[in-house]
C-alpha cells in the first residue's frame, strides 16, 4: 500500500507542472529530444529542463538514453493508461 501510494504520488506530481506537460507535448511529436533542444524551443533554461525531465524519469514517463556525450529523451514505447490520457490531451 504505501509503495503503491508513492508511486501514485509521483506519477501525479509528474503530471501537476504546466511545463512537464510542454515537454511531453514536445516528446510526443518527436522520436526523441536533448535538454537543449527541448530548452531552446520551449525558452526554459537547461538547468530547469533537466529538473523537470528527472521528475518525469522517476516517475517512468519518460525514458533517457545515454548517446556518448548527450542524453536523449524519449516516451515509452508502453505508455501506462494515465500517460495515455494525458497525452491524447496534448
Amino acid at each position: 500500500m504505501v509503495k503503491t501510494q508513492a508511486i501514485t504520488e509521483q506519477t501525479m506530481k509528474a503530471y501537476s507542472s504546466t511545463a512537464r506537460l510542454h515537454i511531453l507535448s514536445y516528446l510526443k511529436k518527436r522520436p526523441s529530444a536533448t535538454v537543449g533542444e527541448i530548452s531552446e524551443v520551449l525558452g526554459l533554461t537547461d538547468g530547469a529542463v533537466s529538473q523537470h525531465l528527472r521528475v518525469l524519469k522517476n516517475a517512468n514517463v519518460v525514458v533517457s538514453i545515454r548517446r556518448g556525450m548527450y542524453t536523449s529523451y524519449r516516451l515509452p514505447l508502453k505508455k501506462d493508461p494515465i500517460l495515455k490520457a494525458v497525452l491524447q490531451q496534448l
